[in-house]
Parts: structure tokens; C-alpha cells; sequence
């Protein structure tokens, strides 16, 4: 095989291609949710980690991906999307300012 998605298919079957397709689709997915959220910090950051796994999936069609470090990024960079975009969705600005208001007289 020369790419990491007939590997996945060669070794588990269509079952688990579509199961590794799937995870890889839905991690995209929520990194582009949380992209495009109202927090100015995340989001960007959150775009990056997105775009690096695209790349890495665009990899994927020419590499097999032999080595353990290069899926374990695979996996740490969707743990950080999944986790960020928790972090957005409970974000709310008016709390994130009276936070920061806070802050403020304290010093």
C-alpha cells in the first residue's frame, strides 16, 4: 500500500475505513465550528490546529504513516480541537468582561 487510508482499509476492512473517515471528518468539522466562533483567542488557534490536520490527511495520501509520533500528533491535535471547542461553546463574552472587570480592581 502506498497511502495511510488503503493501510487502514488492507488492515480493518471497509467497516473501519469508514469508522477512521468518519472520525477524521467529524474532528474537521468541530475544528471548523470552533473556528468560526465569537472568541478572538481560540479561534485562530483552533483554525490552526484544523488546517495542520487537513494537511496531515492530504499527507496521508502519499505516506503510510509508519511511525507512532506521526499518530500520536494525529490524535493530540483532534484531543485539542474536541477540547477547544468545548472551551468556546461555554465561553460567553459578558462573563469573559465582568472576569477581566474584576481583575482590573483587584490590582
Amino acid at each position: 500500500v502506498h497511502n495511510k487510508y488503503l493501510l487502514v482499509w488492507a488492515e480493518t476492512g471497509a467497516i473501519g475505513l469508514a469508522a477512521f473517515l468518519w472520525f477524521l471528518a467529524s474532528t474537521l468539522r468541530v475544528g471548523w465550528q470552533a473556528a468560526t466562533s465569537k472568541d478572538t483567542v481560540v479561534g485562530p488557534i483552533v483554525a490552526g490546529l484544523t488546517l495542520g490536520l487537513l494537511g496531515g490527511m492530504i499527507h496521508m495520501l502519499v505516506d503510510i504513516y509508519h511511525s507512532r509520533i506521526h499518530l500520536n500528533m494525529i490524535w493530540i491535535v483532534a484531543a485539542l480541537i474536541m477540547v477547544l471547542r468545548q472551551y468556546c461553546m461555554t465561553w460567553e463574552p459578558s462573563r469573559a468582561a465582568d472576569v477581566a472587570a474584576s481583575d482590573a480592581r483587584r490590582l
